[in-house]
């Protein structure tokens, strides 16, 4: 029996230690994967770390970039704020100055009527002042001929009939009704 005990013995022990060997392989394979794996990770943490990193400064510039052109809205919508009233202003403006204009334009064209009704009335004044002055000066000519004539005192009671004028009407006048406009 201790022989057979001994077999017994050196065959357990020899399949324990192949077990052994194998487990031992198995573990070193499940060891270097497990490595191998969290090498991998380690790896693949670091990558995605400096992705998040370089995440961070794109959305920190996205965020400044963001700011820069909210504030650039903002004086924006001020400038455009300030050119609508500017333009609502430039456009009462130029309505009155329309209103303005159409109102000086009906002054001017009165004025010009009344300007042109006054020449006529100063042209008809002057024509019947150059007429006037005209008799006078026939008057007094008609005057001092009569004076340094011999036949003076038959012509003072005469009375004196002019022609007509080319256009003109007839005019008759005495040496009396000459006297009395002066």
């Amino acid at each position: 029996m201790d022989s057979l005990q001994l077999e017994y013995t050196y065959l357990l022990t020899s399949q324990l230690e192949d077990q052994r060997r194998y487990f031992e392989t198995k573990l070193g394979r499940v060891e270097e994967a497990a490595g191998k794996e969290l090498s991998e990770m380690t790896c693949r943490a670091k990558e995605v770390q400096e992705e998040k990193n370089v995440l961070q400064g794109e959305i920190e510039l996205m965020n400044k970039e963001k700011m820069k052109v909210e504030v650039k809205l903002s004086q924006m919508s001020i400038k455009v704020g300030k050119l609508t009233s500017e333009l609502s202003e430039e456009k009462q403006l130029n309505k009155s100055l329309r209103q303005n204009q159409e109102e000086w334009q009906t002054r001017l064209k009165r004025a010009e009527i009344e300007i042109n009704v006054m020449k006529e009335v100063k042209d008809k004044e002057i024509g019947e002042l150059k007429e006037q002055v005209r008799d006078l000066m026939f008057y007094l000519e008609a005057q001092a001929k009569v004076k340094d004539s011999p036949l003076k005192n038959d012509i003072a009671g005469g009375s004196i009939v002019v022609g007509e004028a080319a256009g003109a009407t007839p005019k008759k006048s005495t040496n009396g009704n000459r006297k009395r406009k002066n």
